[in-house]
Protein backbone atom coordinates (compact mmCIF):
# COMPACT_ATOMS: atom_id res chain seq x y z
CA UNK A 1 0.00 0.00 0.00
CA UNK A 2 1.30 3.48 -0.83
CA UNK A 3 0.65 7.03 0.23
CA UNK A 4 -1.19 9.10 -2.35
CA UNK A 5 -2.72 12.45 -3.16
CA UNK A 6 -5.46 12.62 -5.79
CA UNK A 7 -6.67 16.21 -5.94
CA UNK A 8 -4.79 19.04 -7.62
CA UNK A 9 -5.76 22.59 -6.70
CA UNK A 10 -5.37 25.02 -9.57
CA UNK A 11 -6.37 28.58 -8.77
CA UNK A 12 -9.80 28.49 -7.20
CA UNK A 13 -10.99 25.35 -8.96
CA UNK A 14 -9.98 21.83 -8.14
CA UNK A 15 -9.32 19.32 -10.89
CA UNK A 16 -9.15 15.57 -10.62
CA UNK A 17 -5.73 14.24 -11.47
CA UNK A 18 -3.91 10.95 -11.41
CA UNK A 19 -2.98 10.16 -7.80
CA UNK A 20 0.58 10.81 -6.71
CA UNK A 21 1.71 7.58 -5.11
CA UNK A 22 4.78 6.53 -3.13
CA UNK A 23 5.26 2.77 -2.85
CA UNK A 24 7.64 0.19 -1.44
CA UNK A 25 9.19 -0.03 -4.91
CA UNK A 26 10.43 3.57 -4.48
CA UNK A 27 12.41 2.38 -1.46
CA UNK A 28 14.42 -0.23 -3.39
CA UNK A 29 17.19 2.30 -4.11
CA UNK A 30 17.10 3.90 -0.65
CA UNK A 31 19.27 2.64 2.17
CA UNK A 32 17.09 2.42 5.28
CA UNK A 33 16.94 3.65 7.92
CA UNK A 34 17.93 7.19 6.96
CA UNK A 35 17.19 10.78 7.88
CA UNK A 36 18.50 12.33 4.66
CA UNK A 37 17.06 15.51 3.20
CA UNK A 38 15.73 15.41 -0.36
CA UNK A 39 18.55 16.67 -2.57
CA UNK A 40 18.18 16.79 -6.37
CA UNK A 41 19.86 18.24 -9.46
CA UNK A 42 18.13 20.96 -11.52
CA UNK A 43 18.70 22.90 -14.72
CA UNK A 44 18.75 26.53 -13.54
CA UNK A 45 19.32 29.05 -16.29
CA UNK A 46 22.13 27.61 -18.40
CA UNK A 47 23.71 25.67 -15.51
CA UNK A 48 23.09 22.13 -14.32
CA UNK A 49 23.13 22.60 -10.54
CA UNK A 50 23.57 19.79 -8.02
CA UNK A 51 23.05 19.82 -4.26
CA UNK A 52 19.60 21.42 -4.56
CA UNK A 53 17.69 21.01 -1.31
CA UNK A 54 13.92 20.52 -1.72
CA UNK A 55 12.59 22.14 1.46
CA UNK A 56 8.85 22.23 2.04
CA UNK A 57 9.56 24.27 5.18
CA UNK A 58 11.05 27.17 3.25
CA UNK A 59 8.78 29.98 2.10
CA UNK A 60 11.37 31.30 -0.40
CA UNK A 61 13.67 29.90 -3.06
CA UNK A 62 17.28 30.66 -2.13
CA UNK A 63 20.32 30.91 -4.36
CA UNK A 64 23.58 31.24 -2.46
CA UNK A 65 25.99 33.93 -3.66
CA UNK A 66 28.83 31.47 -4.32
CA UNK A 67 26.54 29.45 -6.61
CA UNK A 68 25.23 32.65 -8.24
CA UNK A 69 28.83 33.64 -9.05
CA UNK A 70 29.82 30.10 -10.16
CA UNK A 71 26.91 30.23 -12.61
CA UNK A 72 28.60 33.26 -14.22
CA UNK A 73 25.86 35.68 -13.17
CA UNK A 74 26.61 39.32 -12.45
CA UNK A 75 25.30 41.21 -9.42
CA UNK A 76 23.93 43.87 -11.76
CA UNK A 77 20.99 41.54 -12.58
CA UNK A 78 19.86 41.54 -8.94
CA UNK A 79 16.69 43.46 -8.12
CA UNK A 80 16.62 45.07 -4.69
CA UNK A 81 14.54 43.60 -1.90
CA UNK A 82 13.98 44.84 1.61
CA UNK A 83 12.54 41.61 2.96
CA UNK A 84 14.92 40.13 5.55
CA UNK A 85 15.24 36.39 6.08
CA UNK A 86 15.51 34.76 9.47
CA UNK A 87 17.66 31.73 10.21
CA UNK A 88 16.72 28.87 12.52
CA UNK A 89 18.30 30.71 15.44
CA UNK A 90 16.28 33.87 14.62
CA UNK A 91 19.29 35.83 13.35
CA UNK A 92 18.47 38.13 10.48
CA UNK A 93 20.13 37.74 7.08
CA UNK A 94 19.68 40.56 4.58
CA UNK A 95 19.38 39.36 0.98
CA UNK A 96 21.61 40.87 -1.69
CA UNK A 97 18.65 40.94 -4.06
CA UNK A 98 16.30 38.88 -6.17
CA UNK A 99 16.98 37.31 -9.57
CA UNK A 100 14.51 35.53 -11.84
CA UNK A 101 15.91 32.39 -13.47
CA UNK A 102 14.34 29.69 -15.58
CA UNK A 103 14.21 26.29 -13.84
CA UNK A 104 13.58 23.28 -16.07
CA UNK A 105 12.74 19.78 -14.90
CA UNK A 106 10.09 17.11 -15.32
CA UNK A 107 9.22 18.43 -18.79
CA UNK A 108 8.26 21.80 -17.29
CA UNK A 109 10.10 25.12 -17.22
CA UNK A 110 9.19 27.80 -14.71
CA UNK A 111 10.54 31.26 -14.03
CA UNK A 112 11.55 31.32 -10.38
CA UNK A 113 12.37 34.37 -8.24
CA UNK A 114 15.45 33.44 -6.22
CA UNK A 115 16.49 35.39 -3.16
CA UNK A 116 20.30 35.66 -3.29
CA UNK A 117 22.10 35.60 0.04
CA UNK A 118 25.77 35.77 0.99
CA UNK A 119 25.83 32.66 3.12
CA UNK A 120 27.95 29.53 2.96
CA UNK A 121 25.95 26.32 2.84
CA UNK A 122 26.40 22.66 2.12
CA UNK A 123 23.71 23.19 -0.55
CA UNK A 124 23.86 25.31 -3.69
CA UNK A 125 20.15 26.16 -3.83
CA UNK A 126 17.08 25.73 -1.64
CA UNK A 127 13.79 25.21 -3.46
CA UNK A 128 10.85 26.08 -1.23
CA UNK A 129 7.11 25.53 -1.11
CA UNK A 130 6.30 28.03 -3.87
CA UNK A 131 8.30 26.08 -6.45
CA UNK A 132 7.10 22.70 -5.17
CA UNK A 133 3.48 23.86 -5.48
CA UNK A 134 4.04 25.49 -8.89
CA UNK A 135 5.45 22.14 -10.08
CA UNK A 136 2.33 20.44 -8.70
CA UNK A 137 4.81 18.40 -6.70
CA UNK A 138 4.79 16.28 -3.60
CA UNK A 139 8.11 15.51 -1.92
CA UNK A 140 8.90 12.39 0.10
CA UNK A 141 12.14 12.48 2.03
CA UNK A 142 11.55 8.86 3.10
CA UNK A 143 11.40 7.72 -0.55
CA UNK A 144 13.99 10.31 -1.68
CA UNK A 145 11.78 11.45 -4.54
CA UNK A 146 9.77 14.44 -5.69
CA UNK A 147 6.75 13.49 -7.78
CA UNK A 148 5.16 16.11 -10.02
CA UNK A 149 1.99 16.15 -12.09
CA UNK A 150 2.38 17.17 -15.70
CA UNK A 151 -0.50 16.78 -18.18
CA UNK A 152 -2.24 14.55 -15.60
CA UNK A 153 0.75 12.17 -15.53
CA UNK A 154 3.31 11.71 -12.78
CA UNK A 155 6.95 12.60 -13.31
CA UNK A 156 9.54 11.49 -10.81
CA UNK A 157 12.55 13.51 -9.72
CA UNK A 158 14.86 11.34 -7.66
CA UNK A 159 18.01 11.76 -5.66
CA UNK A 160 21.13 12.58 -7.64
CA UNK A 161 24.48 12.30 -5.91
CA UNK A 162 26.41 14.24 -8.55
CA UNK A 163 27.67 17.58 -7.28
CA UNK A 164 27.99 20.58 -9.59
CA UNK A 165 29.56 23.08 -7.18
CA UNK A 166 31.60 21.34 -4.50
CA UNK A 167 31.72 22.35 -0.86
CA UNK A 168 33.78 20.59 1.81
CA UNK A 169 31.82 17.64 3.18
CA UNK A 170 30.77 18.00 6.78
CA UNK A 171 31.85 21.63 7.04
CA UNK A 172 29.76 24.05 9.04
CA UNK A 173 29.34 27.55 7.71
CA UNK A 174 27.71 30.62 9.07
CA UNK A 175 25.75 33.28 7.23
CA UNK A 176 27.21 36.76 7.17
CA UNK A 177 25.02 39.08 9.17
CA UNK A 178 24.33 42.50 7.79
CA UNK A 179 23.48 45.21 10.30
Amino acid sequence: MGHFINQLMSGESSTSAAPIVFTQQDLTTVRLPHDDPLVIKLQIGSALVGRVLVDGGSSVDILFLSTFENMGLDRSVLRPTCQPLFAFDSTMVCPLGVVTLNVCTAERCLDVDFVVIDCQSSFNVIMGRGWIHAMHGVASTLHQVLRCLYDKHQRRLGLHKEVFFNRPEGSRHECKRRD
